[in-house]
């Protein structure tokens, strides 16, 4: 069974996507390209028994097109197609769990980078979104008129409660903690927070009296 069709005409419930692919020495492109689309959907590196039991023809990922990147050695656009029914709905990490999975450390490849993916429309109306909006978090947050932020200081690990506080002064408005910083022995919450608040007396500044600004030196999470 051969994993490059060149002959195939995609489908608008395929899903598309685009590999930069660098070919170890001595494979031809079509065959990485191959490679890469096998690796990525139902091809495995032996023989099973159980490939009996499914149309593994029909539900292959098909590389249809490959091109040279200009002004680049040995490298290659190529192009797979994946049908629908290999990813459950409604799920990114089912999805790129065989897209960019086990494929990246394949031994036929000397380098690989998903470049592009074409998403169909009837794959993404099976996500359901948020469980509700912007305005029902500012109701929570009693915010309203201005951008919500999160800010994750930096470096996330290592500072000290007073370096911390420190750094909020810095920042201005920050006093968002890293997710991997939480209650460590180098900076006790309630270290923090004294540190924090001894910065925003001695200024005067605290992040409910100033508004945000552009290009401060913040590490943004989100911005609605």
């Amino acid at each position: 069974m051969t994993y490059y069709t060149p002959e195939y005409e995609t489908k608008d419930t395929d899903i598309l996507a685009a590999f930069r692919v660098t070919p170890q020495p001595g494979v031809p492109p079509e065959e990485a390209g191959a490679a890469v689309a096998a690796e990525s959907s139902t091809g495995t590196w032996t023989t099973v028994w159980t490939d009996g039991l499914t149309s593994l023809d029909r539900y292959k990922g098909r590389c249809y097109n490959i091109e040279p990147v200009a002004g680049e050695e040995n490298q290659y656009i190529a192009y797979v197609a994946y049908p629908l029914d290999l990813f459950e709905e409604g799920s990114i990490t089912n999805m790129f769990t065989s897209i960019v999975g086990n494929v990246f450390g394949f031994k036929a490849l000397r380098a690989l980078r998903l470049e592009d993916l074409r998403i169909p429309i009837s794959y993404i109306k099976t996500f359901q979104g948020p469980p509700h909006g912007i305005q029902v978090e500012r109701d929570k947050l009693n915010k309203y008129g201005r951008p919500l932020f999160g800010c994750t200081i930096k470096p996330k690990l290592g500072l000290s409660a007073k370096n911390y506080g420190r750094a909020v002064y810095e920042c201005l408005r920050g006093q968002a903690m890293g997710e991997s910083l939480r209650r460590t022995v180098l900076a006790r919450n309630n270290r923090r927070k004294y540190f924090t608040e001894k910065k925003e007396k001695e200024t005067k500044i605290t992040p409910r009296s100033q508004n945000f600004k552009r290009g401060r030196s913040v590490t943004s999470r989100s911005q609605r």
